[in-house]
């Protein structure tokens, strides 16, 4: 439900995007299974006056092949690049206030410190104190990347303090709101969109 919700609320707001909005650098932190990375150039792919370079990163390798797989299976292989990394490590600097649109659905459960470093699966949920251990560091590699007027979309849920989050961002320059909530199983999901205002 989290991926879906994501990518419904970045094509839905796309809709009400200016001129200047229209990304030209989108980068997805935590691919997955590849769903909202396929989803945001199969929106541009049609249009020619959008040029986009798209990057999908994530710390699993696996996930990395099923991304893949999912770009492949709509077609969309050759227009995402597909990273197996730690965040945005090895773009830091490059991507200095170059991207556009950032998709984050972080591994926000709340686990132990101990299972965010364990590696495989467990990455993809295991968020440490306040579900916050992966969040709270992506959020400042982030904050340095993003454009100006460029936008950040993110799942969050209640445990994870949104409104914590947001403040945080307005204190780095953001516009931050709560977009979007869905109830999921046991779960509320709230997609923040941050917006660099600086």
């Amino acid at each position: 439900e989290d991926s879906f919700l994501l990518a419904d609320v970045i094509l839905a707001e796309s809709a009400d995007w200016g001129a200047g909005q229209v990304p030209r650098v989108f980068v997805e932190i935590g691919s997955g299974s590849g769903y909202v990375v396929a989803s945001v150039p199969s929106m541009l792919r049609n249009d020619k006056k959008r040029r986009c370079y798209c990057l999908a990163v994530d710390i699993n390798r696996v996930a990395c092949v099923a991304t893949k797989e999912t770009l492949s299976n709509h077609a969309l292989d050759g227009n995402v690049d597909v990273v197996n990394c730690d965040a945005l490590v090895p773009f830091l600097g490059r991507l200095e206030g170059a991207v556009d649109l950032v998709a984050f659905n972080p591994p926000y459960v709340l686990t132990p410190d101990e299972e965010v470093s364990r590696g495989g699966i467990a990455a993809a949920w295991a968020g440490g104190h306040k579900g916050r251990a992966v969040i709270d560091r992506v959020l400042e590699m982030v904050a340095g990347t993003i454009a100006p007027d460029g936008r950040m979309y993110m799942i969050a849920i209640h445990e994870n303090e949104p409104e914590e989050i947001m403040e945080e961002m307005r204190r780095r320059g953001f516009d931050a709101a709560i977009v979007a909530t869905q109830v999921a199983d046991e779960e509320v999901l709230h997609v923040l969109r941050f917006i660099r205002q600086c």
